[in-house]
This record gives C-alpha cells, sequence and structure tokens, in this order.
C-alpha cells in the first residue's frame, strides 16, 4: 500500500455511478461534470455474524478537457476507480441558508465496465471509437 505524509489530501475509491453524470458550464465558461460514486463497505453484522455491505455516496466533479472526454462513459451503473482530493465549497441555497458540501475533484478515473447499451449511446454521441477500457487523467493534475 502507497504510503502518504501526514496532511496528504488523497481520495482512492471504487465504485459504481449512481445516475449518469450531467455536464455544466461555470459562469466563467468552465465545463465541469458531476456524478455521485456508490462506494461500499463491507462489514461482518456483530449480532447475526453475516457480512453486510453499507454504501456511502460520494459526489464528484470533474473539471475542463476531461469531463467532456470522459462525459459519454459516465452512466448510471458504470464501475470506475477514482482518484483525487476532497474539497469543500460554500453556496447558498434558494432560500438563502449557508451550507458547505464534501466533494471530490477527480484528477484520475478508470472506467471499468462499459457494456453495449453504453457504447450504442456513446456511438449515438459521436464516440464510437470509445474503448471498453479508458483511463483518463486530469492533464493539470499529472
Amino acid at each position: 500500500m502507497k504510503m502518504f505524509p501526514p496532511n496528504t489530501n488523497v481520495f482512492i475509491g471504487c465504485g459504481r455511478l449512481t445516475a449518469d453524470a450531467e455536464l455544466h458550464t461555470t459562469k466563467g465558461g468552465t465545463k465541469l461534470a458531476r456524478f455521485t460514486l456508490a462506494v461500499n463497505k463491507r462489514y461482518k453484522d456483530s449480532k447475526s455474524g453475516e457480512y453486510k455491505e453499507k454504501p456511502s455516496f460520494i459526489p464528484m466533479v470533474i473539471w475542463n478537457g476531461l469531463s467532456e472526454r470522459i462525459l459519454p462513459r459516465l452512466k448510471k451503473g458504470t464501475a470506475a476507480e477514482v482518484q483525487g482530493e476532497v474539497n469543500s465549497r460554500n453556496y447558498e441555497t434558494k432560500d438563502g441558508q449557508k451550507r458547505t458540501a464534501l466533494e471530490v475533484t477527480v484528477n484520475h478515473i478508470q472506467v471499468l465496465s462499459f457494456d453495449d447499451t453504453h457504447a450504442a449511446q456513446a456511438a449515438e454521441a459521436g464516440h464510437s471509437d470509445v474503448p471498453t477500457e479508458e483511463v483518463v487523467h486530469d492533464q493539470a493534475a499529472v
């Protein structure tokens, strides 16, 4: 296992998308994709002795060119390995309440599954050359 120095902000997770990723554009014109990754923690129930899984739902954001390149692959149920860093952001709700959200800023994603339905959708969108496995890096993070 790779060891990181203290105070290192690193997220590495493997899970499935809970819905299709959505492409957004900031007021400044920057593209970003948002999706939620469901990751499971496996544990042994102390009462029954059975193994169970507890899901965690982690918001993800991908910035700039990486977001547009990988978007056709990020469909509901797709398995992916994600690496990035955890960031917080402040925002205000429609009724004026101030909130803070934690999310992972993705700098590496590897799509682990891609079925025939998704391949057909990608081809319709003009991405017929999309491979069955893809590793995409954010060049700014490399």
